[in-house]
């Protein structure tokens, strides 16, 4: 894809919307920050500095500037189906996309248990998949991103959790360790919400939003439960989804 795609000079399609969210979901990790000055990076126009913001993405790993793609105020809708065909084609769970506890146990390579924070939608639950040892199938780990403060390990001596996000060290911890660590948590269950049409949005947005829903539907019926199946019976984890 081209960084600074050329301006959609006619009126928005379904098809040119789609390729777009696509396009952007697909390259954003190699782009950080999508930025050009006075630019859209849905319809590739031209627009004052008041009509455009800065959209983050969740689960990107990344702060500001580099976690946001710039659009216009008129095409910030688009950013749900962004959001959720990034997740899709890498395998994330954004944190505000689960009910893992916002604070919970970890121990470190030391040996010395560790409260971390596993909140900020910014960051995220990667699903890992590679060739399982015993040479069939694949072998599934989660991975969740979490952050704590190596001066103190006990979250009551926390001034607040954002500054641990933001200045604290993080760790990817696979979650079976964090269940572990950690017995009295509930069953995982993740969930993602589908895109749904508000009054202030484009007649396209229709046809927009059923394909990305259907899309993204599809993905969690076959990948994504494909992969908590197989991790639920390997770590003997109750795993579940729901998209509603």
């Amino acid at each position: 894809m081209d960084f600074f795609p050329p301006a959609i000079d006619t009126a928005l399609t379904c098809a040119n919307v789609t390729e777009r969210i696509n396009n952007l979901a697909s390259t954003f990790n190699f782009m950080g920050s999508i930025r050009c000055v006075n630019k859209c990076y849905i319809d590739g126009k031209t627009y004052s500095h008041d009509d455009l913001i800065d959209e983050p993405v969740n689960g990107c790993m990344a702060k500001y500037p580099y976690n946001t793609i710039q659009v216009s105020k008129m095409n910030s809708w688009v950013m749900k189906a962004v959001r959720l065909q990034f997740c899709k084609m890498n395998d994330l769970i954004p944190h505000t996309c689960h009910n893992l506890p916002t604070i919970f146990k970890i121990r470190r390579s030391n040996g010395t248990l560790y409260d971390a924070v596993a909140a900020d939608p910014l960051y995220c639950i990667r699903i890992s998949k590679k060739p399982h040892p015993s040479g069939y199938g694949e072998r599934i780990i989660l991975y969740v991103r979490v952050h704590f403060s190596e001066a103190h390990p006990n979250s009551n001596t926390w001034v607040n959790i954002n500054i641990i996000t933001d200045h604290g060290s993080y760790k990817d911890v696979p979650l079976h360790d964090i269940y572990r660590e950690n017995p009295s948590m509930p069953d995982f269950e993740i969930s993602f919400s589908k895109m749904t049409k508000t009054d202030d949005m484009p007649e396209i947005a229709d046809a927009v939003i059923e394909n990305i829903n259907k899309d993204f539907d599809s993905w969690c019926h076959s990948e994504l439960q494909s992969s908590l199946n197989n991790y639920s019976n390997e770590h003997n984890i109750n795993c579940s989804y729901t998209f509603i």
